[in-house]
């Protein structure tokens, strides 16, 4: 129901996706999307894909703030890609991360990216902004604002596939290679 409400929406559609555990700070991403609809004026509706221990208080905080009509919560899901296909943007609100796999998946489908710019791992992968948006980590106001220059100013879809490509298996397998022959 979350997913086909998300999808119905007008306006601009965003996602996120990840175990819902402090680290990811959608707590955060609900404060920004409250903070970009009411104050920026920005239409937007998102759905998260994940699950976990911190399900409960992302609802009462979607709760507190109002905004069950443009938050939905989706639960598990498979494979996220199709999701992915529906969205306008991926947005990544962690305060820390490793590699970010998941900003590269959401790359390889043309998707623009808005990334917290937590550890060393969506930096490098979206080149220091140049293949999406990069803001302070746990700033609900840096990431709405962040979100809405991504909106201005999207980056082509074909660069964002080329670059996840180069994260791809063979690609990264072949960089392994030469560094241990």
């Amino acid at each position: 129901r979350a997913v086909l409400d998300w999808k119905n929406m007008s306006g601009i559609k965003l996602i996120a996706a990840g175990e819902m555990k402090q680290q990811k700070n959608f707590k955060n991403l609900v404060d920004s999307i409250s903070y970009a609809k009411k104050t920026l004026g920005l239409n937007l509706n998102l759905l998260i894909l994940g699950d976990g221990e911190e399900r409960e208080g992302i609802e009462e905080k979607i709760l507190s703030l109002k905004m069950q009509d443009s938050i939905f919560l989706a639960g598990w899901v498979d494979d996220p890609l199709p999701y992915f296909n529906l969205a306008d943007l991926f947005i990544l609100s962690s305060d820390y991360e490793g590699f970010g796999v998941v900003i590269v998946e959401a790359m390889s489908q043309g998707l623009n990216i808005v990334s917290t710019n937590c550890n060393s791992g969506p930096s490098e992968i979206l080149l220091n902004g140049e293949f999406g948006y990069l803001c302070e980590v746990n700033n609900p106001i840096a990431l709405a604002e962040a979100i809405s220059s991504s909106i201005k100013h999207p980056v082509e879809s074909k660069a964002l596939m080329d670059r996840a490509a180069e994260f791809s298996e063979i690609k990264i397998g072949q960089l392994y290679e030469e560094v241990l022959i």
